[in-house]
C-alpha cells in the first residue's frame, strides 16, 4: 500500500510540472536582450594598410568588426590636403569603401578624418576621431603643429573652425586657394596638424560658413599669423611652457616689418615671434638678438613636470565691415520707424519722396550710433517712401505702412506718452539723480505738475531739467539721505509729446541705498606703460558695467555696487578711441589686445575689496 502510493505521489509531480511547463509556453516573456551595447566598431584591417606610401589607387577600403553606418559624413569629414571633388563612400556590410576622383598630389602625405561619421547599426556609437594616412611618396611625413583658436574679444575657445596651412605665400592666398593642410578645432578650441612636410607655412584660421575651405564672405570670422611658421616633431619638447602671453608685437619691433621670405636654414634652437594677441609663431630663423637657449634637450632627459609641447594660439575675429548697410526697418507705432544700420552711421540723412506735407521728420540716435529712429509728426498718409544715405552714399529706398492694424479693443484710443526710469527695485545709489526717459521727443511740459515728496512733505529745492536735446531724458537732482521715502508724482497731462500724446496720472517711490548695502571695489591698476588702456568691470555675463580710459598706473575706486560676482577685463587700447577694435588681415593688424583679471571678484555686502593688477607686458 505504501508503494503503491508512492508511485500515486511521483505521478502527480510529473502531472504538475507538465501543466506548468504547458502554462509558461501559453504565455511567453520577451528577452531581455543583454546589457546595452555601448562599444563603437572597430578596424580590423584595411586596403591599403594604414600608413602605407607609394599609394596610387583610387579606392581605400576599411574592414570592422560589425556592420557599420556612415552619420553626417559631409560635415564630419576632413581631408588634409584637400581635395577638390569629395569622394564617393559606400557602406557593404562590415566594410566601408571610399573612391576618390581627384589625382594625388605627388611625394604627399595625406590624413583623412572620419570624425564620428563611423557608426554601428545599433546603438549608433561613434568610432571616434580614427584617422587614415598614406603617403604618394617613399616616406610619411612626420611634422606636427598644435595649438588653440580664442575669440579675441572675450578670450573663449572656438569651436568647429578651421585651421589651415598653405605653401604658397602671398596676401591673397586665403581668398583664391584651398588650402594645403586643413584641421578642425575641437569643443576646446584645440587642432592638431599631423604628417606635415617639413617646409615653412602661413597659417590661417577660418570659419568657414560656406564649406568652400576660402576667405570669401564678410561675415566669417578669422585668424592669422603674418609671418611664416615651422612644424616640429612630435618628439620634441622644450624646457619650459611655449606660451608665452599676450602682445601686439614682435619681438623685433613692429609685426609687419618681419618678412615673409624668411631664411629656411634648419638650426637647433626654437625662435618665438610675437604675434598678435597671444599670437605666437615657430620659425626656425634667427636673427642674433632673438636666440633664446642653444641647448638641446632630449626628451628623456627633462622631469616630467616641465615638458611642455610647442603651441601656438590663433585670436579669431570678424573683420570690421566698411560697408554701410541698412539691416532692418521695423515700425515701432504709427509714424515711428526705427533704422537699424550694418556700422554706426557718419552723416545719415533720410529724403521722404512722397511727402506732399513737407513734414520734417525728427531723428534720434542710440548710443553706438547703429540705430536711428524716426519720429513723423503730423504725417497723414497711409505708407511713405524713403531714400536713405549716408556720408552722402545711397543706403537703401524703403517703402512701408506707416499706420499700423489698430487691434479691436483699441481702436479710437489713444495711447499716453510713457515713461520710464532708472529705478531699481526701489533703490537708487546715493549721490544719484532720478533719469525719466519718454518714449517720444518732448513739445511742452509744466514742471509745476511735477511734485517731489520727501515722506509727506512736499520739497522745493531740487532741480529739474532734461539733459539731451531732444528733450527725451528729464533730471531731477536732489540730497537725497538714506531711510527716507521719497515719490515723484506726474500729474495728467503735464507733459506732452512731438506725437500729440499725453502723460497720464503717474506716481512712483524709492529709497537711497544704504552703504552697508552695498560693496566697494578698490582696484589698483599697474600698468606695463604709460600707453591707453580701458579698464571695465563686467557683470557674469560679460555686460559691461562701468570702463575707465586711464594712460597711467591708478586706484580705480568703486562704490555702491550690487554684492555679488564680477570680472574685470582691460583692453590694449592702442589708438585710444575708447573701444575694442578688430583686426584687418590684409593689412596684417591683429585685434587690439585683452586681459582678463586672473580671478572672478566676490563682492559682500558692507565690504570693500582691495585687488593690485598688473597688467603683464606684451609677450608675458
Amino acid at each position: 500500500m505504501i508503494y503503491t502510493y508512492l508511485i500515486k505521489k511521483k505521478n502527480l509531480i510529473h502531472i504538475g510540472l507538465l501543466a506548468l511547463l504547458a502554462v509558461s509556453c501559453a504565455n511567453p516573456v520577451s528577452p531581455t536582450g543583454g546589457p546595452k551595447d555601448e562599444t563603437p566598431p572597430e578596424v580590423t584591417r584595411t586596403t591599403p594598410p594604414n600608413l602605407s606610401t607609394n599609394f596610387t589607387g583610387n579606392e581605400i577600403t576599411l574592414y570592422f568588426n560589425e556592420f557599420i553606418n556612415l552619420k553626417d559624413i559631409n560635415s564630419q569629414l576632413i581631408i588634409s590636403p584637400p581635395v577638390k571633388e569629395p569622394p564617393e563612400f559606400h557602406v557593404r556590410g562590415k566594410s566601408l569603401i571610399a573612391e576618390f576622383k581627384d589625382p594625388w598630389r605627388k611625394e604627399t602625405t595625406y590624413n583623412i578624418f572620419f570624425g564620428d561619421a563611423i557608426v554601428d547599426i545599433t546603438e549608433n556609437n561613434p568610432l571616434s576621431g580614427y584617422k587614415f594616412t598614406f603617403s604618394t611618396g617613399d616616406v610619411l611625413d612626420s611634422m606636427i603643429i598644435k595649438g588653440k583658436v580664442i575669440n579675441a574679444f572675450n578670450l573663449t575657445p572656438v569651436k568647429g573652425a578651421y585651421v589651415m596651412l598653405y605653401d604658397s605665400i602671398y596676401d591673397s592666398v586665403p581668398y583664391k586657394q584651398i588650402p594645403y593642410y586643413i584641421s578642425k578645432t575641437k569643443e576646446t578650441g584645440e587642432f592638431e596638424l599631423s604628417n606635415l612636410r617639413n617646409i615653412q607655412y602661413l597659417i590661417f584660421g577660418l570659419t568657414d560658413l560656406n564649406a568652400n575651405y576660402m576667405f570669401d564672405m564678410s561675415n566669417e570670422e578669422i585668424s592669422f599669423i603674418d609671418t611664416l611658421i615651422s612644424p616640429w616633431n612630435l618628439r620634441e619638447k622644450d624646457t619650459k611652457p611655449f606660451m608665452i602671453g599676450n602682445t601686439g608685437d614682435s619681438l623685433q619691433g613692429n609685426l609687419n616689418s618681419l618678412s615673409k621670405k624668411a631664411d629656411t636654414t634648419a638650426v637647433d634652437s626654437v625662435v618665438v615671434t610675437i604675434l598678435g594677441n597671444d599670437s605666437i609663431a615657430v620659425t626656425d630663423t634667427i636673427p642674433a638678438p632673438l636666440v633664446q637657449d642653444t641647448t638641446v634637450n632630449l626628451i628623456d632627459s627633462l622631469p616630467s613636470e616641465v615638458r611642455e609641447e610647442r603651441y601656438i594660439q590663433l585670436f579669431h575675429f570678424k573683420e570690421a565691415d566698411s560697408v554701410q548697410r541698412l539691416l532692418k526697418t521695423q515700425l515701432l507705432r504709427e509714424n515711428v520707424i526705427s533704422f537699424q544700420f550694418k556700422v554706426p552711421v557718419k552723416k545719415p540723412a533720410f529724403d521722404l519722396l512722397n511727402d506732399v506735407q513737407q513734414v520734417k521728420p525728427v531723428i534720434g540716435y542710440n548710443t553706438s550710433k547703429d540705430t536711428l529712429t524716426m519720429w513723423l509728426p503730423g504725417y497723414d498718409a497711409d505708407s511713405i517712401r524713403i531714400k536713405v544715405t549716408d556720408d552722402l552714399s545711397i543706403v537703401d529706398t524703403i517703402e512701408m505702412s506707416v499706420k499700423p492694424k489698430a487691434k479691436k479693443n483699441d481702436a479710437g484710443k489713444k495711447q499716453p506718452l510713457k515713461i520710464s526710469n532708472n529705478i531699481i527695485s526701489g533703490r537708487i545709489k546715493p549721490g544719484s539723480s532720478i533719469k525719466l526717459t519718454f518714449s517720444d521727443p518732448v513739445e511742452s511740459y509744466n514742471f509745476s505738475g511735477i511734485r517731489v515728496k520727501e515722506d509727506s512733505i512736499l520739497l522745493s529745492d531740487y532741480s529739474i531739467k532734461f539733459i539731451d536735446s531732444l528733450k527725451r531724458q528729464l533730471e531731477i537732482s536732489y540730497a537725497w539721505e538714506p531711510d527716507i521715502q521719497y515719490s515723484v508724482t506726474i500729474q495728467d497731462s503735464t507733459i506732452t509729446g512731438i506725437m500729440g500724446t499725453n502723460t497720464d496720472s503717474t506716481r512712483f517711490s524709492f529709497m537711497v541705498l544704504k552703504e552697508e548695502e552695498t560693496a566697494k571695489l578698490s582696484l589698483t591698476v599697474d600698468l606695463p606703460e604709460n600707453t591707453p588702456y580701458i579698464i571695465q568691470l563686467l557683470d557674469t555675463k560679460e555686460k559691461i558695467l562701468t570702463q575707465y580710459l586711464i594712460t597711467e598706473d591708478i586706484t580705480i575706486n568703486i562704490p555702491y555696487l550690487t554684492p555679488g560676482k564680477y570680472k574685470i577685463k582691460a583692453i590694449d587700447d592702442k589708438n585710444a578711441n575708447g573701444y575694442w577694435d578688430t583686426g584687418k588681415y590684409l593689412l596684417g593688424r591683429y585685434p587690439e589686445r585683452v586681459i582678463y583679471f586672473t580671478k572672478e571678484l566676490d563682492l559682500r555686502a558692507n565690504w570693500t575689496l582691495d585687488e593690485t593688477w598688473k597688467i603683464p607686458e606684451s609677450g608675458q
